[in-house]
């Protein structure tokens, strides 16, 4: 039996290693700049505009990086799966614009009209990936045609107006 009192539990060898070499890795990753360079952003424009932080301003600027941010997932599985998509950004005005023309000139409810716009995107890529497949044509050729096509049908729709 022991008297005394006993020696507090330590940490297993090479744990305080481990945890540090952790941090100095995130810190020397590339997006540890961004990340650095956006928290100085941020902490100027705080300093700058005194309502900057505010839960107003917040939510306006979410909104705002919410399409990209959208955008960007979906991106990132196209470009995992080894392909490209150009034609995003029209067919984000496309679509963009038909919902409106729903809303506005055909007087359909929001729901139906978002649906029907989501359905025009869907169509864009069902194109893109049905010209791909079947015809063995280079995702970078096709997305780049089908830019031209959405942007011309986009300015189509609003140019009669």
């Amino acid at each position: 039996m022991k008297t005394g009192a006993s020696a507090p539990p330590t940490a297993p060898p090479g744990a305080r290693s481990r945890s540090g070499g952790r941090v100095r890795s995130l810190l020397a990753a590339r997006e540890a700049g961004l990340a650095g360079v956006l928290l100085l952003v941020v902490l100027f424009l705080a300093w700058r505009a005194p309502f900057f932080l505010t839960s107003g301003n917040l939510i306006v600027v979410g909104r705002q990086a919410s399409l990209s941010l959208i955008i960007a997932v979906g991106m990132t599985f196209v470009i995992l799966a080894g392909g490209i998509d150009l034609s995003v950004g029209s067919t984000v005005a496309l679509v963009s614009i038909a919902a409106g023309e729903f809303m506005v000139s055909m007087n359909l409810p929001y729901v139906l009209a978002a649906v029907l716009a989501l359905l025009c995107g869907v169509a864009v890529g069902l194109v893109n990936g049905s010209i791909v497949a079947a015809l063995s044509i280079p995702p970078f050729v096709v997305t780049l045609g089908m830019l031209a096509v959405a942007r011309g049908l986009a300015l189509g729709i609003t140019a009669r107006r």
